[in-house]
């Protein structure tokens, strides 16, 4: 640890000019004397499509809300993990540091109490009532968040107020009816097959369907449907489970989702880029009819079009997960509480603007800091109408999201300028918004009453499959330190190349059923078995 920290001071001076950065590279917090504004230094990365200034609209509304301004300092999202650990070998920390799901995301709980603000304290006090009462909501959020070290909470997070899991597929079920079945009557594994051989017959192409984000996205959302996962496993899914941790290539259910998408490419539904698909193709050939069938996460369903009113004629349903060998396998809810991905944020220990931080921060998880991060001002953004699901009608707000859109070639500029009016980089991106609420994840904010069958058809199918007792527990959390993240990924990541490369190639028919036994000695062979060790321990 001493010798890391000492190379990452040597990159203190670089950071500092390139951020233009805090105490000794940037101007000194006044605090509250005489009535001053006090200046809060705030560390956030950015993400092409998402760049935080102090002109950034959310940016400086937020601080007119909470009496404060904002210094922000918003390097790439790929320099921000060396930046920050320059930061933190120096002791020259922001007031608050916004984390990446790959840029220390679980730094707030390796250093707790070494640099960082405990919240209890302030919990306790009455300080924090907003944040409270989300962790009085989902009580899990609280033993997720406090570090195992002193059992204290160190970060703020952001917290999803809706259910929700991976995997349900949805079908062109007036496709699917013209072959004679009904995606309601598919209940099991041969049901399946029989009803996506009809599916592939009427749509007349030879690829129903395919993925869109590569390898790794397409093993995880798919496999979660057959009660598989490509990495580590929680042994939960299925009713004789283990209730351990244990590594999915080496379970059943990995076969049995191997075996299914072998028999898929073998008749031709599955496209033979499956591995390697990006986005914009896949999502170009659900609006040209090109694939009828969507397999990857919950909430993608809508893209097949039934729901549009461009296409009338189309149906949109899903298909819930099927009865494989006499069980079907069951889905772990998506935790409430999202850490990793643009959270957590910390408050630094030494800050001369504690008390300021804390209250910008819980404004956050109140109702008007999450209405105004979601929807704007209204007036400005958006006006009361009562044709619409949720009561309001946007009328200026440009998420975002949206503009990523261009940058990563789903939109073009010339659609993109005759867009609304931008009006801010932050609102609708789920980067400043404390919590996302249900209306806004599934898109009711943007529906009239008349569109709200289509609308909850996502949340409604999420809902019943809830209902029916078909999920269980999110995954319980392992924090990993330092050296056991070095160890895990040393033995991991050639076993992961071997996987990944072994499993593409069982699936396209290079390696034979008869070779299994042989693919799952191997992984065990390469040492898998210590790093289930260490996540059971960790339990």
């Amino acid at each position: 640890m001493k010798t890391n920290l000492k190379r990452c001071a040597a990159l203190l001076a670089a950071g500092c000019m390139a951020m233009g950065v805090f105490s000794g590279c940037a101007k000194k917090n006044e605090g509250n004397a005489n009535g001053e504004v006090p200046t809060i230094t705030y560390l956030v990365p950015s993400d092409p499509g998402h760049t935080f200034t102090n002109d950034t609209w959310a940016i400086k509304e937020w601080g007119k809300a909470t009496g404060v301004n904002f210094e922000i300092t918003s390097p790439p999202r790929d320099t921000f993990k060396e930046k920050l650990a320059a930061l933190i070998a120096s002791g020259n920390l922001p007031d608050m540091i916004n984390y990446y799901q790959d840029s220390g995301a679980d730094i707030y709980k390796t250093y707790g109490d070494k640099l960082f603000v405990s919240l209890d304290e302030y919990i306790e006090k009455g300080d924090l009532p907003n944040f409270k009462s989300w962790l009085d909501k989902y009580p899990e959020i609280r033993k997720k968040l406090s570090s195992k070290n002193d059992g204290k909470i160190y970060g703020f997070t952001h917290i999803s107020d809706y259910n929700s899991f991976y995997s349900l597929w949805t079908v062109r079920n007036d496709l699917l009816k013209q072959g004679g079945w009904d995606a309601d009557d598919i209940k099991t594994l041969d049901d399946l097959k029989e009803a996506l051989l009809a599916l592939q017959k009427v749509a007349g192409t030879p690829y129903i369907t395919s993925s869109r984000l590569g390898w790794s996205y397409f093993a995880l959302t798919t496999g979660i449907f057959f009660g598989s996962q490509p990495g580590m496993y929680y042994d939960n899914k299925f009713e004789n489970g283990t209730n351990v941790w244990t590594y999915g290539p080496l379970t059943e259910a990995y076969r049995n989702w191997a075996d299914f998408y072998r028999w898929m490419f073998e008749n031709e539904l599955l496209h033979p880029n499956f591995a390697t698909m990006q986005q914009q193709e896949l999502f170009a050939g659900y609006g040209d009819g090109s694939f009828t069938l969507c397999m990857e996460q919950a909430t993608s369903g809508y893209m097949l079009g039934g729901a549009d009113e461009k296409y009338p004629d189309r149906e949109e349903k899903h298909i819930f997960p099927v009865e494989i060998n006499g069980e079907v396998p069951k889905q772990a809810l998506l935790s409430n509480l999202s850490i990793g991905y643009r959270w957590p944020v910390t408050i630094t220990k030494n800050s001369k603007v504690i008390d300021d931080c804390l209250r910008a921060m819980d404004w956050l998880y109140g109702e008007e800091g999450i209405s105004m991060m979601i929807r704007g001002k209204e007036g400005e953004h958006y006006v009361k109408d009562d044709n619409y699901i949720t009561g309001i009608r946007k009328t200026g707000v440009q998420s975002s999201t949206t503009k990523r859109m261009v940058v990563n070639g789903e939109m073009t500029q010339e659609e993109f300028d005759k867009l609304p009016t931008e009006v801010s980089l932050g609102i609708g991106s789920g980067w400043l918004s404390a919590v996302t609420p249900a209306n806004y994840k599934w898109g009711l904010d943007d529906k009239l009453k008349s569109e709200e069958e289509a609308a909850r058809f996502t949340p409604n199918a999420i809902n019943k499959f809830v209902d029916e007792g078909n999920v269980v527990d999110p995954n319980p959390s392992v924090v990993l330190n330092s050296d056991e993240k070095s160890m895990v990924a040393d033995i991991i990541t050639p076993i992961e190349t071997f996987v990944s490369e072994w499993t593409i190639k069982y699936i396209m028919g290079q390696h034979s059923p008869e070779e299994w036994d042989g693919f799952v000695e191997k992984v065990k062979e390469m040492g898998i078995g210590k790093i289930v060790d260490l996540y059971n321990s960790k339990k």
